[in-house]
């Protein structure tokens, strides 16, 4: 009798131990029907599930496999992120190198004046050297334009100064235009640590 007793107790608490053990698979399917099973429903392949134990709480959610418009939008918000990161360190780089070179504005003008300098010197080279090629081109062109005047072919040596004058003017202008660009990035440059020194020291002055 007691065994039996036993037995029985023994498949009872091994009943309720594998209740409570069960899981118990949830979802909804494309027509909003409410789908259960012991097991992986292959209707909900596609959709949220989930998982209850033997006692109908939620063990855990297994979300549907993201769509490739999903996909292409988490790959585009993670590239953005890492994007964002290298700005970020980027710009502590350069705050750190303002802290660390510059003491006050005076600093950075002198620093500006230093490497504009011979941007400056380039500049007025190529502004002496445009203004020389440019009379040389005048004079042979007047001498070009007597000899037509007197219907007359100009002479070689005339032809040749005046086309190799129009060669330097050419290269003159595009060499005094690039210093001059040269002139205005690095400016420019200054401009901007000029800038951020303010806020930097504007941000340290207010804590």
């Amino acid at each position: 009798m007691k065994s039996a007793v036993g037995v029985t107790l023994m498949l009872s608490l091994l009943a309720v131990h594998v209740s409570s053990n069960a899981q118990i698979f949830v979802c909804k399917d494309g027509s909003g029907r409410t789908l259960t099973s012991d097991r992986p429903i292959p209707e909900c392949a596609d959709r949220t599930i989930r998982v209850l134990d033997g006692r109908g709480n939620t063990k855990r959610v297994i979300e549907p496999p993201l769509t490739a418009e999903q996909k292409r939008k988490l790959k585009e918000q993670e590239e953005q992120r890492k994007s964002d990161a290298i700005v970020a360190a980027e710009r502590s780089r350069i705050d750190l190198a303002i802290r660390t070179r510059y003491r006050s504005e005076a600093d950075i003008e002198m620093a500006r004046g230093r490497a504009t300098a011979p941007i400056e010197e380039k500049i007025r080279r190529e502004k002496n050297f445009l203004a020389d090629a440019e009379k040389q081109k005048a004079e042979a062109q007047a001498e070009a334009d007597t000899a037509q005047k007197k219907n007359r072919q100009p002479p070689a040596y005339v032809q040749r100064t005046l086309d190799d004058a129009t060669q330097s003017v050419i290269a003159a202008k595009k060499q005094l235009e690039e210093a001059e660009e040269e002139r205005t990035h690095v400016s420019a440059r200054y401009d901007d640590t000029l800038k951020r020194f303010r806020e930097l020291s504007g941000m340290t002055a207010s804590r």
